[in-house]
């Protein structure tokens, strides 16, 4: 009988029959390690025996042609699975093959068990069924059970392996053969050296499938069997081997692996909000798609470096990720561009950056004014605000403080600090400032939320009072007995807010002057808090004079008149004396001389008065009087002499009295 092999083996495997196919899942062939105990096989769709209708051809034989079985019996039978029963029981003591047993597989389902109770060398089990055409993916039993005569070849797949993976470029199919016997029972028999084969199945989503066979040689080992441009998606893949000796392994497990070399593909990306403030949390949001393998991570990019990384579940739909970037500084430009990786590695360059600049918060400005700065308690001051400008719209808002001493600039901080606003129903409003002080009016202009900063506040203080001289304080003195004589002039100061004197100025003109406008006698303003100013006047003329003065804030008085006064006709006389000797003793008489002189049209002094300390006499009126002095020490001596125009002058001196010398007198030696 003629047929076709397609060997499975230690778990799943795709078989095709005709033009059907049909998969056995892992558990439908159990216990089975390597070809040199039982073989599988599907034939044609035909059979002689059974003919052209459905069936299930089962064979047991024994594959070595020269051992015999050494046991006395293999059963072979076919269960129906509803109730077990056993359809066909068949035993064989020889080598042999176990006819057909011809049913219908494509109605009913069927447990076919072989068994037996020794070991086999070399026997084979074969199944087959025909007649089902199209059947797709039906399970056409539940289960073979079988217990292998002896250890058959050990081989693996290698890459792709038993763990699912997405590749992204062609992969070379690996197998390693790990172990055969080291004979082949088969004649003649050989080592297994030399060429051998491989047939390599690959499948396209388990639907489309291709195989092709490679010679390797050489013993246990891993070969690598390159397959290039396959097409990208999920891919099936198992192989069997022909060994030396006749020797055929059976299929191995099924592998499966992903095949992507696309890019995924950015869909888009953006943040938000679109226009940001200093003050908004900006958001990064990026969207993109993989279709075969699926998204495994997104990267967001913001100027140039990686700030984070979404790692993503592979699903195939579109896929996001966020990032909250935090806050930007406002004027601030940024950049930010998205990569995203598939489950294959693909990873798509840098996308072309996006930008967006922190906008600037709105501003406000304005020119303020107050007006006046200064006057008479009460003070009514207007407090105005004009060019209003900067960058935000809308209607403006005012609010005033009468009294507000901060560099504060919104609403909010300077009600803090100096309390509840006054609202304004426009730019300028009026105050009055009913006691003498310092105040600090300011105007605050709203606009969108923003508030005017700086140059609103301007310091308003009230008038400061002028001091004065106080009525009848102004006068003058004179010192005409000294020379050059010398005219004093003289005021008491007040001032209302308790301020010193700063300043001065004494003006006075005479009889022949007319006003103060080009006074020839004049202090000019004297900084300093003396309140009297001294000055020579000429003899002989009628004057009138005045007095200004300022306080500490520099504020003057208006000028207060002295009166009028007149300058003597001509000098006082001048008051002098000499005395004889220059150091008089105690009880020495001495002499003093009037030296005194006058100016007046006389030019004679009328009278003289004399005072000595501890002198006898004491007093005097005579022009030159002698006196005796009783102490030694420095003792003072005034004279007061008078002219004929009634002037009087003095003069004081100190003389010194020294202790009498002792007198003596030379006579002729004896």
């Amino acid at each position: 009988m003629a047929f076709n092999k397609f060997i499975f083996g230690r778990a799943a495997a795709i078989f095709l029959v005709g033009t059907g196919f049909f998969i056995l899942s892992a558990g439908d062939v159990l216990a089975l390690r390597g070809n040199s105990g039982w073989l599988y096989t599907f034939y044609n769709s035909t059979s002689p025996l059974c003919g052209t209708s459905h069936y299930l051809s089962v064979d047991a034989y024994q594959r070595s042609q020269s051992t015999s079985v050494v046991v006395p019996k293999i059963a072979l039978g076919v269960l129906r699975n509803s109730d077990s029963a056993v359809l066909t029981d068949i035993s064989a003591i020889s080598r042999c093959m176990v006819g057909p047993t011809c049913f219908n597989p494509c109605q009913q389902s069927r447990r076919i068990d072989i068994t037996g109770n020794a070991t086999y060398p070399d026997w084979g089990g074969v199944y087959q069924m025909g007649g089902c055409g199209t059947i797709k993916s039906k399970r056409v039993h539940d289960g073979i059970f079988m217990k292998p005569t002896a250890a058959g070849p050990d081989y693996r797949s290698v890459f792709p392996g038993d763990d699912f993976a997405w590749l992204n470029e062609d992969p070379s199919f690996q197998i390693e053969l790990v172990d055969y016997p080291a004979t082949i029972s088969a004649s003649p028999s050989t080592s297994v050296t030399g060429i051998q084969r491989a047939v390599i199945f690959d499948f396209l989503g388990g639907t489309v499938g291709t195989s092709y066979a490679q010679n390797f040689s050489g013993g246990k080992g891993i070969y690598t069997f390159p397959k290039e441009n396959l097409a990208d998606g999920t891919h099936v893949w198992s192989f069997y081997m022909f060994l030396g000796g006749g020797l055929v392994s059976a299929r191995t497990p099924s592998h499966t692996f992903g095949l992507d070399r696309a890019m995924p593909v950015v869909d888009d990306y953006d943040q938000a909000p679109l226009a940001p403030g200093a003050a908004d949390d900006v958001t990064i949001t990026a969207a993109a798609t993989d279709v075969l393998s699926g998204l495994s991570s997104m990267q967001i990019y913001i100027d140039g470096v990686l700030m984070h990384t979404c790692t993503l579940s592979g699903e195939t739909v579109q896929q996001t990720c966020s990032y909250d970037a935090g806050k930007f500084a406002a004027g601030s430009s940024h950049s930010y561009a998205v990569t995203v990786t598939d489950r294959a590695g693909n990873t798509t360059p840098l996308s072309d950056p996006k930008t967006f600049t922190v906008i600037l918060p709105p501003t406000v400005t304005a020119d303020f004014s107050v007006s006046p700065l200064s006057g008479g308690a009460p003070l009514t001051v207007t407090v105005g605000a004009s060019n209003i400008g900067g960058t935000a719209t809308g209607a403006e808002t005012y609010y005033f403080w009468n009294n507000c001493n901060s560099a504060c600039a919104a609403k909010a901080d300077c009600e803090s600090v100096c309390g509840a606003p006054a609202a304004m129903a426009a730019a300028s409003t009026t105050y009055e400032y009913a006691a003498a002080g310092s105040y600090y009016p300011r105007i605050v202009v709203e606009r969108q939320g923003a508030y005017a900063a700086g140059g609103a506040m301007v310091t308003a203080n009230t008038v400061n009072q002028k001091p004065e001289v106080t009525n009848g304080s102004a006068n003058i003195d004179f010192d005409y007995c000294i020379d050059p004589a010398s005219s004093i002039f003289s005021w008491t100061y007040i001032d209302p807010e308790g301020q010193p004197q700063s300043a001065y100025r004494v003006q006075a003109i005479n009889e022949t002057e007319a006003d103060f406008n080009s006074p020839s006698i004049d202090s000019g303003k004297a900084i300093t808090s003396n309140n009297s100013w001294g000055t020579v006047l000429p003899y002989g003329h009628t004057y009138r004079w005045r007095v200004m003065v300022w306080d500490s804030g520099n504020v003057p008085s208006d000028w207060t008149s002295g009166g009028d006064f007149q300058t003597p006709p001509h000098k006082y006389p001048k008051a002098s004396f000499k005395y004889l000797p220059d150091f008089p003793a105690i009880g020495e008489k001495t002499e003093f001389t009037d030296t005194s002189v006058a100016y007046a049209a006389s030019s004679t002094i009328k009278s003289w008065e004399w005072t000595f300390e501890e002198g006898h006499p004491a007093t005097s009126n005579e022009q030159n009087p002698a006196v005796v002095f009783s102490k030694k020490e420095n003792l003072k001596v005034t004279l007061k002499v008078t002219d004929w125009d009634d002037y009087t002058c003095s003069v004081t001196r100190n003389l010194s009295i020294v202790r009498r010398m002792p007198k003596w007198q030379e006579v002729a030696p004896f």
